[in-house]
């Protein structure tokens, strides 16, 4: 559906507000999703209530779009009250999950981040927990959801569900190459087939793997999970992050794993163990 909009439509930065406003009204138009977009790249005020109006219906099809441009009324207390109104009450659960990363980009404060940690851990769709992660970001300048790390293998989420939540939060913290996306990418691909030596290569810079490169492998060629997540837990335990509230943050929450069943851990749980634990033990204090 986006694609053909896309393909239909065109730029509406430069169209005048009355025309705005008549395609705002359309219940179809090629250029509907492309103008919700040209007030999300500038926003206009006097197109506010036309925007609302759309994003609290339910049944257009540019509902979500029009949501995500209310984020760019920085500071507009019509645009906020939308917004927590379709968090608190918004009839699809995407909806809610859109309005809260929305809100978190107008207010970047702590005032509705009890509401959004309790929301995001009802959300059952993947882009939808990317939006509460968004949030809380915005939010949560301290990083405390770092802690819920691991709540994705024990909520039983697929392998997809599970590498696309830790490739986004590797995306917030910004470590550096290589991208754990990337990691993911070669390993399901299967080309290289040798996806981790490239990286671990890399992390020789950190004496733990330099002096465990071999074993290491052998633990994942081996699914030895077990000696890997003690592994992964003695560079974590010996790294001091406590200068970043973010790190420290993900640190505890990687080391909730010495208290979980190895049983529910699988590949992708433990290449992010992997990938997590080196880039702390990497920015720990020397």
């Amino acid at each position: 559906r986006r694609f053909l909009m896309l393909s239909l439509g065109e730029n509406l930065n430069n169209r005048a507000t009355s025309e705005l406003r008549s395609i705002l009204a359309s219940p179809f138009s090629p250029d509907k999703l492309e103008a919700v977009r040209a007030l999300a790249d500038r926003p206009r005020k006097s197109l506010l209530d036309d925007l609302i109006k759309v994003a609290r219906d339910d049944d257009s099809y540019v509902q979500l779009d029009a949501i995500a441009a209310l984020g760019s009324y920085r500071k507009d207390e019509k645009a906020k009250d939308a917004l927590v109104n379709l968090m608190l009450h918004g009839r699809w659960s995407s909806v809610r999950s859109m309005a809260s990363k929305s809100l978190a980009r107008i207010t970047e404060s702590t005032e509705y981040l009890n509401l959004v940690n309790e929301l995001s851990h009802s959300a059952k769709h993947i882009d939808e927990v990317i939006d509460y992660l968004i949030a809380k970001r915005f939010m949560d300048k301290s990083g405390s959801f770092y802690q819920d790390f691991l709540i994705s293998i024990e909520q039983g989420r697929s392998a997809t569900f599970r590498q696309t939540h830790y490739a986004v939060i590797a995306s917030f913290l910004k470590f550096g190459s290589p991208r754990l996306a990337q990691l993911y990418e070669h390993m399901n691909m299967g080309v290289p087939k040798d996806y981790l030596s490239p990286f671990l290569t890399e992390a020789r810079d950190l004496n733990h793997i330099d002096v465990h490169y071999d074993e290491v492998l052998q633990y994942f060629n081996e699914h030895r999970w077990e000696a890997l997540r003690t592994f992964c837990l003695d560079i974590l335990t010996s790294s001091d992050v406590s200068f970043d509230p973010c790190f420290e943050n993900l640190k505890l929450g990687l080391l909730r794993a010495q208290k979980m069943d190895i049983e529910l851990f699988d590949i992708q749980d433990m290449l992010a163990m992997l990938y997590f634990s080196y880039s702390l033990g990497k920015n720990s204090k020397s």
